[in-house]
This record gives structure tokens, sequence and C-alpha cells, in this order.
């Protein structure tokens, strides 16, 4: 249950972030920036309990943080004969996506919201799994991208305007469908 956060051409309050995702991650905060990409991390360690788990965690051109777990990342690791120095599913993760690309993606079996920075590429990829047991948020303008795994620290960091409409249709469904939110300019990622 850790918290991720960050930002794409954004200045995310680092400290303000770790306060609001402290609850999700009481056992280290960091963060990491490079070139407009932000990643901020609340971490709850349960794979691996020392520093070598932490996030975010680098790898080559790779940068990734997630929130969540991989229940087969020691299968996986067999299987792709990766050389992993951890117990962390992070740096598991981190190796299929160096063998493998995005392709790993359906080797995956787990709870997660994954964000992956791409410094060859100048990429950055958010990724839930199949059936968005962990949550992710986002805000996009023409300018800067931004992202959390929960809503209600997004919404403190951005003050963002409530949306009538989407209200009215939770009012008469009990729920948000898609990718709404009760607010104009968030969304949540699909699934998948």
């Amino acid at each position: 249950m850790c918290g991720i956060a960050g930002s794409l051409n954004f200045n995310l309050p680092v400290d303000k972030v770790h306060q609001l995702l402290y609850h999700r991650g009481p056992d280290e905060q960091t963060a990491w920036s490079e070139n407009g990409v932000q990643f901020i991390h609340t971490r709850l360690a349960v794979q691996e309990l020392s520093q070598a788990g932490r996030q975010p965690m680098e790898m080559g051109p790779l940068v990734l943080m997630f929130n969540g777990e991989v229940y087969n990342h020691l299968e996986l690791r067999q299987q792709h004969q990766l050389s992993c120095k951890t117990n962390s599913d992070t740096e598991t993760l981190l190796h299929l996506f160096l063998k493998r690309g995005l392709a790993a993606l359906s080797d995956l079996d787990g709870m997660f919201a994954i964000s992956l920075y791409n410094r060859a590429e100048r990429k950055l990829y958010l990724i839930r799994d199949r059936l968005g047991e962990k949550p992710l948020y986002f805000r996009r303008t023409s300018r800067e991208f931004i992202f959390a795994s929960e809503l209600k620290a997004l919404a403190k960091l951005l003050q963002p305007e409530l949306d009538p409409q989407k209200l009215s249709l939770f009012l008469s469904i009990g729920y948000f469908p898609g990718e709404f939110t009760p607010y104009k300019d968030i969304e949540e990622l699909l699934p998948g």
C-alpha cells in the first residue's frame, strides 16, 4: 500500500506530497526528478524490507515506482532467467521491462499502479492492473501532466473545480463510471 505521485513539466511540492501520502507509506519517503519528470514515493516495505527496495528504482534508462504487489514476481525471475539482487518485486519489474518492454505486462499477476519513465525514449508510462484494484488519477493540460495514486491527495494539491454533471451522474447511478471523478479536470486511469 505505497503512495505514488509525479508530474511532467510541473513542480509538485515534495514535502506536501509526502505529508498527504504518508499514511500509505510510513516506512520511507523519497523523490526523484530529471528533465522535467518528477516521481514522489511513500513506501510501505513488504517484499524487501531493506533500503535495497527503495523507490523510485533506477536501472539503465528506466526509472520505476509503483503501488501494489506482483504476486508471481519470483516465478517470473526463474522463467526469464533474471539476475536480481533483492527480494523486491520492483526490481523484477525493471528487469522484465528492460528485457521485454511493455510486452512484460502480459506476464504480470497482481494488483498495481505503475509509473515508468524511459530516459532513452523520453516517455512516461502509467499502467494499472487489469481489474483496476490499485487506483491512479491524473490531470493533463497542453503543458503539464500530474498524477497520484490517491484522488484526495491530488485534489488537495491542485484545488480542482467540482463538476456538477459528474456529481449528478454519481447521484443517479451510485458510482463514477469509467475515467470519471467528481472533478472537472481530473480523470482516473482506466484498468489494464
